[in-house]
């Protein structure tokens, strides 16, 4: 362009032959210009084209890594649930601390202690009370009280004679000898076979008492059952 300034000169013309010059310079300026150009940019494109090949890659890459497949997903999960369930199974069972069970077992033995006393006590007041009633012929009185005491001993020692102690042997013994003297001295009682069931029973009890161990008077409440079932009106009732 410096050139075509010079050429033109002052005036603003140029005359033929430097016109004819300037022009072919000036397209040959133009078409350098235009192949520098169309150069550059060919360049400048082949470098985005390789930016935006680089660029999807590197998005695919992180959209594998971040989205997983439904098959990934689902082993994801069956992985995560099944230690779940294999630790909820192993979990153990809730178990009752061994405080619980102990004071449940001294509850149950203090409940049993006191039923025992209680029976003790029962039997033992009761066989009193119905000597009392015997003694002053209120018969009726008297057995229940008697019968009442019998049922507690019973209880006690429990139903066979051969597991007796000897204080059972004798304690039974005394209540089935006094039972005997309830139907023997009641007068509304005609047959006397429960007399003589309740003197048979005690003789039985009795003779079941080791001699070694035996109490004292033993022998005596022994001898005086014998004689009551030596009475006539037990080897007349009729029942042997």
């Amino acid at each position: 362009m410096s050139k075509f300034k010079n050429k033109i000169g002052r005036s603003g013309y140029a005359s033929g032959d430097d016109a004819s010059d300037v022009i072919s310079e000036l397209s040959h300026d133009e078409t350098a210009s235009l192949t520098s150009n169309t150069s550059k940019s060919s360049a400048f494109r082949s470098r985005m084209s390789r930016f935006g090949k680089k660029k999807r890659k590197k998005e695919g890459a992180s959209g594998s890594g971040s989205t997983p497949s439904v098959g990934s997903a689902s082993k994801t999960n069956s992985k995560s649930t099944t230690p779940t369930a294999a630790s909820t199974s192993a979990r153990p069972q809730a178990v009752s601390p061994p405080g619980s069970v102990s004071s449940a077992s001294r509850r149950s033995k203090h409940s049993n202690q006191s039923e025992e006393k209680r029976l003790q006590k029962d039997a033992k007041s009761r066989f009193n009370i119905g000597l009392v009633y015997l003694k002053t012929g209120d018969y009726s009185k008297a057995q229940d009280n008697l019968e009442h005491s019998l049922y507690c001993h019973v209880q006690l020692a429990g139903h066979n004679p051969k597991m007796y102690t000897n204080q059972s042997l004798y304690q039974i013994a005394s209540v089935r000898e006094k039972l005997g003297d309830c139907y023997l001295g009641n007068t509304a009682v005609v047959d006397k076979c429960l007399a003589l069931d309740h003197f048979e029973e005690a003789k039985r009890l009795l003779d079941s008492v080791h001699p070694e161990d035996a109490p004292d008077n033993v022998k005596e409440m022994l001898e005086r059952v014998d004689e009551k079932l030596k009475l006539p009106e037990l080897c007349h009732s009729g029942v042997r």
